[in-house]
Order: C-alpha cells, then structure tokens, then sequence
C-alpha cells in the first residue's frame, strides 16, 4: 500500500451497476435518474435480487456487492480503494511484518505486475529475482490484466508449500522461471550503520506498524556505537513501498519540533484531522539528508 493512501472500508451497501446484456442472456432495463439516493439504493437491490435468481449460474453475493463498491471507488481516483475482509486480512499481514510467501514486494505499473524489490533473505531473494522483473505468469497462468491484489493472494499460501513464477527481465532474451518454496517471511522495515563517528545511515523500507520504534531503537544504537551525539543522518526511503500513514507521521515527527505534518480535508475544505509535529522527537538538531 502506498504511503498517503486513502483507505475506504465501506459499511453501507453502496453500489452502481452496468446496464446490457449479462452473458446469462438476459438485459437489464435503463432506470430513469432520480435525485433520490435511497430510489437509487432501491435499484441496486432489485438489481441485485434479480442477478442472484435469474442469472444462468449461482452467485456469490459478496462478490457481486464488493464488486459493485470497488466500482463505485474505481470511478473516484486510483488512491480511493474498498478492501474486502481477504483483502484488508492481507494488508494487515504486510503491515504486521510477518507474513507467510515467498518475500517479494510487487506494484502494478502500465498494466503490469513489477517486481519492485526482494525481501532481504526470501526465498525470492535467494532464488534471484531482482527488482524490475515483470511477472507474466504464476503456476503458468498467465496474469495479464490481473488484478495485483488477486496476484498477492495466489502467490501467498502455507509455509512449505510451492509456487512458480516465470518473469521477464530487461536484457534477458527469455522468460526466466523461479521455483520457490514458501516460507515465513519477516520484515524488519529499518536497518542502519555509521558512516563515520558523527554521520548515521539510516534505511526505512517501509512503514509497519513498529516502524517508528524500530527507527529510534536504531538510532539510539548507533549513538551509543558512536559514543558521541550523532550530529548528522542520512535517511534512505529509496524503494520504500509505503505502508501506514500514522507510522510515517510519526516517523516525521521524529525529525520536526512544531509545525503541521498532514492534514486531511474533506470537500469544501471541511477539516477532518490535523497531525502537529511536538518538541520530543530523537533527531531534533542534526543535519538531515534524504
């Protein structure tokens, strides 16, 4: 998930529907606008009734009313996203730090699935898969207009278990095929070392749910190696996938003592939430690189 992501999980039944033919062979008639919303409601039920009775097979009706809410959501931005309960259970497991796959992290980009890079010690990485492989098939299935989150899922599964991905990299003239077996994979989203005695380098990869404590457990670390106060940092966010705004809030707040962070306005600039950077943060007078 992208830093700066707006998440929408949906509560209410919302939803639009495509008029036409259904290749259960029968149409659907054109309703005539209202300002009403509930009328509205009211067709997307009769809609929805009649797909679950009439349609030429059975359907699942949490695939039919997730369907029509990401579609609503698909028509707003592509930051604007519904997550059915799979899909937020995934998300919650890539936030966790700990998950279960073969420890590659991926982004749609121009109708492809991209590598964007290998887990440090998966069985991704240590097969050799490289960051900008582009995925065309899992278990030779063909992925193509794939959805990436329908890619997650296939490619996740118990530990001990295997899958294949065949990619295709920039230079190699054929596809390249990868046998991995699944594993546990854990992430430890920051690591850091000393450029000299007063310099730290600090590489967040993304943002978890312990992300700022890891950061300043890590910086505390390397003080101490220092054995002086570190009067300068380089901060790495290269490849960083994001993850969860409150961590990168927090992070920033590491590095600010007053000031707006972030805000988050609703239309006609209602103000929904203000996140204020506070005087406690563990990097406060140093030199900043990013």
């Amino acid at each position: 998930m992208k830093s700066g992501v707006r998440l929408f999980f949906v509560a209410a039944v919302v939803g639009a529907f495509v008029l036409g033919r259904i290749s259960g062979g029968f149409s659907i008639a054109l309703a005539e606008k209202s300002p009403d919303v509930y009328a509205k409601l009211d067709i997307f039920a009769k809609v929805l009734h009649y797909v679950e009775t009439s349609y030429v097979e059975e359907v699942n009706q949490d695939d039919l009313v997730y369907g029509a809410i990401k579609g609503m959501l698909d028509t707003l931005d592509q930051h604007s996203i519904f997550m059915p309960p799979d899909v937020f259970k995934e998300m919650k497991a890539d936030t966790s730090g700990e998950f279960e796959g073969v420890g590659i992290i991926i982004e749609a980009r121009n109708g492809e699935i991209r590598v964007l890079n290998p887990i440090e010690g998966s069985p991704a990485f240590e097969a050799g898969v490289e960051e900008g492989d582009v995925i065309v098939k899992i278990d030779n299935e063909d992925i193509k207009g794939m959805d990436i989150d329908e890619a997650v899922e296939i490619m996740r599964g118990p530990i001990g278990t295997t899958v294949k991905l065949t990619v295709v990299r920039e230079g190699v003239s054929g596809p390249l095929e990868f046998s991995l077996i699944r594993d546990r994979i854990k992430v430890v989203s920051v690591d850091g070392r000393l450029l000299d005695d007063e310099t730290a380098y600090i590489r967040v990869k993304s943002f978890q749910e312990n992300t700022t404590d890891q950061f300043v457990h890590e910086l505390q670390k390397l003080q101490v190696s220092a054995g002086r106060p570190l009067t300068s940092m380089v901060l790495d966010l290269r490849d960083n996938p994001g993850g969860l705004l409150e961590q990168a809030v927090k992070l920033s707040d590491e590095f600010l003592r007053d000031g707006l962070i972030t805000s988050t306005a609703g239309r006609n600039g209602t103000m929904v939430e203000d996140e204020m950077a506070h005087e406690r943060g563990s990097f406060l007078d140093g030199r900043l690189t990013i």
